[in-house]
């Protein structure tokens, strides 16, 4: 059986996964990443860089740090819109639940009225 596309690797991965360079940027394909493991790069040589694993407490922080920077760029609501949209949610969930609660009674006395 011959694939569509010979160059590419399937569902099985022809070759295992390694590291790529993009622009300075290393970037680990598709199934090269885990969990807790430090990785290494090599640089010129012989020489290979250790890379922090992403559990370590200063990517941690890093992570957090740019989590809150992305949190202050949100626009929230004000509270009017906010109000607004929730009583809008309550009423079609009101709404919504009588109307498959009679279709729920309707449909359960026409299957008796069958059945007996």
């Amino acid at each position: 059986h011959r694939t569509p596309n010979p160059g590419v690797g399937g569902s099985n991965p022809s070759w295992p996964a390694r590291c790529k360079e993009i622009a300075g940027q290393n970037y680990l394909t598709r199934g090269a990443r885990m969990a807790g493991k430090a990785k290494e790069k090599k640089v010129s040589g012989d020489v290979k860089v250790s890379q922090p694993s992403p559990f370590s407490p200063g990517q941690i922080k890093k992570f957090v740090g740019e989590v809150q920077a992305e949190f202050s760029k949100i626009v929230w609501p004000d509270k009017k819109v906010t109000l607004g949209l929730t009583g809008m949610v309550i009423l079609l969930a009101i709404i919504v639940s009588a109307y498959l609660g009679t279709v729920d009674v309707l449909l359960g006395k026409l299957v008796s009225t069958i059945l007996h």
